[in-house]
C-alpha cells in the first residue's frame, strides 16, 4: 500500500506541472477530481458500516493522499477554465455577474477556496501549527463536496439526478456510521456447534 500511496502523491505533483500543456482538458480534471472526492467521502463510513470487509479498512488511511489528488485536480480544473478560455482571473472575479447565486462560478469559486485551504493543511506541519483546529478545518471537505455538487448541477442540469443520488448515498452512509449501525456481509461461522 505504501507504494500505491506514493504513486497517488506523485500523480498529485504531476497535475499542476502538466496543466499548461493540457489546459483544454479542464473539464476532465474536474470530473476525475469529483469522482475521487466521492470516494473520499464514502470510504470512512463505508468501512465503519461494513466493518467485516477488511479491504475497506485498508483504504481509510489513504484518504489524505487521495484528498490531495482530488484537491489538486479540482484546483487545476478551475485554473484550466481561465487558461483555456484566455480569461483574466482578476477581471472575471471582479465582475458582479460572477457572484450571482444562480451562476456556476460562485459555487465553483467557494469550492476552489475551500480546496485551496484543505490542500494547504494536508501535511504534518499544518497539524502541528493548527493543533486542535486541524480536524475542524478538514471537516470543511463536506462543504467542499456540497458546493462541488451544486456547481456540477448548475453547469449541466442533466447531472442533477446523478448528483442528488451521490449526495444521498454519502449522507446515508455517514448517518449509518454516525449511529454505529453495522452490516455484516460475511456471516461468521458458529464455532460452538
Amino acid at each position: 500500500m505504501n507504494y500505491f500511496r506514493k504513486m497517488v502523491m506523485y500523480s498529485s505533483l504531476a497535475v499542476p506541472l502538466g496543466l499548461p500543456f493540457f489546459n483544454s482538458g479542464f473539464r476532465e480534471l474536474g470530473s476525475i477530481g469529483w469522482v475521487i472526492l466521492i470516494g473520499i467521502m464514502i470510504i470512512r463510513p463505508l468501512s465503519d458500516v461494513f466493518s467485516d470487509i477488511k479491504f475497506l479498512r485498508k483504504l481509510v488511511p489513504m484518504r489524505k493522499e487521495f484528498g490531495i489528488l482530488s484537491a489538486t485536480l479540482i484546483l487545476a480544473h478551475g485554473y484550466g477554465y481561465f487558461l483555456s478560455n484566455k480569461l483574466s482571473v482578476l477581471s472575471e472575479i471582479t465582475n458582479s455577474s460572477y457572484w450571482a447565486y444562480n451562476g456556476i462560478f460562485l459555487w465553483g469559486a467557494f469550492g476552489f477556496i475551500i480546496a485551496f485551504f484543505l490542500l494547504l493543511s494536508s501535511n504534518m506541519t499544518a497539524v502541528r501549527i493548527l493543533k486542535k483546529w486541524w480536524k475542524p478545518l478538514q471537516r470543511f471537505s463536506y462543504l467542499f463536496f456540497l458546493l462541488g455538487g451544486i456547481h456540477i448541477a448548475l453547469v449541466n442540469s442533466r447531472y442533477l439526478t446523478e448528483i442528488v443520488y451521490e449526495m444521498v448515498i454519502v449522507l446515508s452512509l455517514w448517518l449509518l456510521a454516525h449511529f454505529g449501525i453495522k452490516i455484516n456481509i460475511f456471516k461468521k461461522k458458529d464455532l460452538t456447534q
